[in-house]
């Protein structure tokens, strides 16, 4: 082994079979200083390289291996120590990362996606009222058409309001005063629509949205006008129509009205006045009569002509089922027939 003096730095090899264990102590040849020379441990032999990583960890003892900084860390949040990317509590100030976490992610926000749909559905509706059952030839039922539109309106429509108050935290005063939650606006909206739908347009500004009540007021008048006027004009707006039908006389057939025929022979008939898609004025007359020995729900449809006062015959149908000129003839001669 090397021997280095502490004092001239001259270095010497001596044998290790010379040294004995307990060490020894020899004089340097050229300036006489004590060197102290200990015996050298044999090396271990080297450890496979599967056994090196179990090895040192066995070296380094647990409370050293906790000391280890892993590869991928972050900085914790509240000291800014640095910890395993993992980890959900900073080891260093004992902070709850994962309650961080949760607490910093933003809400999602649907922004006005409720507020532009409440504003849109109801036009969308009044547009139909007046281009398509407004012109529609009414050989169906359209007052049923028209009631399935200003029912389902009122419904989206309250269910989109509920939906957004409830996102919004509708009914959660931080004042403590009650205020209305998402399930007393939707009945509020349902059943006084042209009051509370206005009303919740207003409301959401107070959570950060867009005040839409002027939007929403003039909305209402053009629904709820379409609504009522076209039920106005189906069932009774045109009644003089109907009374021209129902107080006039048929060729052919003077001996009766035309409603004194239909109130004998027809089943709790309804009448109804309608302006066709070809801008030409209709009378439908439908209700239930015996054909064949079986009950058929019959619709009679008078066309008008109001330039010189008369009206003729324009069709007929048995459960929706167009008839031909010749079951038309029949049914009438039975219905005039003493």
């Amino acid at each position: 082994m090397k021997v280095q003096c502490s004092k001239c730095e001259s270095q010497y090899n001596i044998k290790d079979e010379k040294i004995p264990d307990a060490g020894a102590k020899i004089k340097c040849p050229k300036c006489q200083n004590a060197i102290s020379v200990m015996k050298s441990e044999p090396e271990p032999p080297p450890l496979p390289v599967g056994d090196i990583q179990e090895d040192t960890k066995s070296e380094l003892g647990p409370s050293a291996a906790q000391d280890v900084v892993p590869s991928e860390t972050k900085k914790c949040s509240f000291c800014a120590e640095l910890i395993n990317v993992d980890a959900i509590k900073c080891k260093h100030c004992g902070s709850d990362l994962a309650k961080k976490k949760a607490t910093s992610s933003p809400k999602k926000d649907s922004g006005e996606l409720f507020g532009i749909l409440m504003l849109c559905i109801p036009v969308v509706a009044a547009m139909l009222i007046y281009f398509w059952v407004g012109s529609s030839n009414m050989m169906g039922n359209s007052y049923n058409i028209l009631m399935l539109i200003a029912v389902s309106t009122i419904s989206i429509t309250a269910i989109l309001a509920a939906v957004e108050a409830h996102q919004l935290g509708f009914g959660k005063s931080k004042s403590g005063k009650k205020e209305n939650g998402p399930i007393g606006l939707f009945f509020g909206i349902i059943l006084m629509w042209a009051i509370g739908y206005p009303y919740y347009l207003y409301q959401r500004s107070k959570r950060g949205k867009k005040n839409l009540v002027a939007g929403g007021i003039f909305v209402t008048l053009l629904f709820t006008s379409s609504v009522f006027g076209m039920n106005l004009v189906m069932n009774g707006g045109m009644n003089s129509e109907i009374s021209m039908v129902k107080n006039g006389t048929l060729s052919g057939y003077p001996n009766k009205t035309v409603g004194e025929a239909v109130e004998e022979f027809f089943g709790d008939p309804n009448w109804q006045a309608i302006l066709g898609n070809d801008r030409n004025k209709y009378v439908n007359v439908t209700g239930s009569i015996s054909y064949m020995q079986e009950e058929v729900r019959a619709l009679m449809q008078f066309k008008l002509n109001v330039k010189n006062n008369s009206f003729e015959i324009n069709a007929l149908e048995f459960n929706g089922i167009p008839q031909n000129r010749l079951i038309l003839t029949a049914l009438l001669d039975k219905m005039y027939s003493p």
